[in-house]
């Protein structure tokens, strides 16, 4: 037989017909009913088909071809797209007649997970909803009652400010408090976790203005932030309310060392150094004040890295009168901004010391340039300030000279940090050389011109080391 004539004589196959519903979404479903598992159940299911045949009930009134499994299964699909159904007061109105009707605890366990998963207790829907399990979980004998009961959980205005106090409230630890309402795995990155992690934040601004320093407070809501070494809730928004609520309290007073020193580290990892111009988009929506706070703390770690940094690499007795010297413009706060650039050796010890976090500039090897050399840029005023660890003179330029070094760069030569520097030593050379320091004759010469261009005046029983008597 040719295969023409077989073809000609072949009967059709008629495939058979397939489920409204993939098995594996109904076994899916099955198992996270029984095992209670954090994915949704409808994970691998044709969301757009469901949604379809919603559609169209919606729009015929066929409701009666609308079974049940496929009702429970709506309420994963009922709030995604641009108009999503539960925005279909029909539709709610259907879900909520068929569930009571039936009375499944599945079913409103379902719609509760959904309920915690898409919280916004501005959406109209997440209200109905909530207006519903209210009264719907006091028909069965289950947790969820008592846990309304406790944190209010169907009462959307209340509910994430409930369960953020329960976060807080040590020796609670926010992960277990989430996972015993529902909220483990991924829903702890969203919907109601969410809400309740930015009503944490605002509760942690209250709690450091009223009661002062609470390293445990602090050091919950760093925890909470970050999951596998991500910010557990990255969006830009997230992001500010963060960094303002760590920061902000500190505007006008200081926080402990450890608490300084866990913030600062924390969002140097995570929102990176809001001084370098290519992190600005980390910081978008974070308040001027709360970024001046953690620029005043980098301030002075620019100055513990160069004090420890130039420690170990300079000789004492030219190293330690700049370091007091400088120490005291710090203690006035008057350095507004400060950044230091290490040599190749420098490097090695700094990359050693303070790790990733900590961000400096490289001072490239050249003419006069040795490989243990450090130069400490600050900002005083309208001045801005280049010394160096030791070999090298102290230059300072006056706001408006085009050869004023720019801070927070990457790389630096020689000559972008000595060249076209306003100050004149009193021989008409530019920069003045660390002599007398033993005497306080640099420094009297220094700080005399900080003072003629800026007010600020730094007396010498300050600016000389501890012990030292003229």
């Amino acid at each position: 037989m040719t295969l023409r004539e077989s073809l000609a004589t072949a009967r059709p196959v008629i495939p058979p017909r397939l489920p409204d519903l993939p098995r594996v979404a109904i076994e899916e479903e099955k198992l996270a009913r029984n095992f209670d598992k954090e994915t949704k159940p409808v994970s691998t299911l044709d969301a757009e088909a469901l949604t379809r045949r919603f559609r169209t009930a919606l729009l015929n009134g066929t409701w009666q071809s609308i079974s049940f499994g496929e009702w429970k299964l709506a309420v994963w699909i009922m709030f995604i797209g641009e108009k999503p159904l539960a925005d279909e007061p029909e539709f709610l109105d259907r879900l909520f007649e068929q569930f009571r009707s039936c009375r499944k605890q599945t079913a409103y366990k379902g719609l509760i997970l959904a309920y915690l998963n898409e919280f916004d207790p501005s959406k109209p829907a997440i209200r109905r909803v909530a207006q519903e399990l209210e009264g719907a979980v006091r028909q069965f004998n289950w947790a969820w009652t008592d846990r309304h009961d406790r944190y209010r959980l169907f009462a959307p205005d209340e509910a994430p400010r409930q369960i953020a106090n329960a976060c807080l409230a040590p020796p609670a630890a926010p992960r277990s408090v989430l996972e015993s309402l529902g909220m483990g795995g991924s829903r702890a990155s969203g919907g109601m976790a969410a809400h309740a992690w930015l009503q944490a934040l605002h509760r942690l601004s209250q709690l450091l203005l009223q009661q002062g320093p609470k390293l445990e407070h602090v050091d919950t809501i760093l925890d909470w932030s970050v999951v596998d070494g991500r910010l557990l809730y990255p969006t830009p928004s997230h992001r500010a309310a963060l960094a303002s609520a760590l920061l902000l309290p500190w505007a006008e007073r200081n926080p402990t060392e450890e608490i300084k020193d866990n913030v600062s580290t924390f969002l140097l990892a995570h929102l990176k150094d809001p001084r370098l111009p290519f992190n600005a988009k980390e910081w978008v929506g974070v308040p001027d004040e709360a970024v001046a706070v953690l620029r005043k703390w980098l301030t002075g770690v620019a100055l513990e890295q160069f004090c420890e940094v130039v420690d170990q690499v300079a000789q004492e007795r030219m190293w330690r009168y700049r370091r007091a010297f400088w120490l005291a413009y710090y203690n006035a706060d008057v350095i507004n901004d400060a950044w230091v650039l290490f040599g190749p050796n420098a490097q090695s010890y700094a990359r050693r010391a303070f790790g990733k976090t900590r961000s400096y500039g490289i001072l490239e090897r050249g003419y006069q340039v040795q490989a243990d050399h450090s130069v400490l840029l600050m900002k005083i005023g309208k001045l801005t300030v280049a010394d160096w660890s030791h070999n090298g003179k102290c230059h300072i330029w006056i706001d408006g000279n085009s050869f004023t070094p720019k801070l927070y760069l990457q790389r630096y030569t020689r000559d972008d940090v000595i060249r076209g520097a306003d100050y004149l030593d009193p021989h008409g050379k530019q920069g003045q050389a660390h002599y007398g320091s033993e005497h306080g004759k640099w420094q009297s010469l220094v700080s005399s011109y900080i003072e003629k261009h800026t007010k600020i005046r730094i007396s010498e029983r300050d600016y000389m080391p501890y012990g030292w008597k003229r």
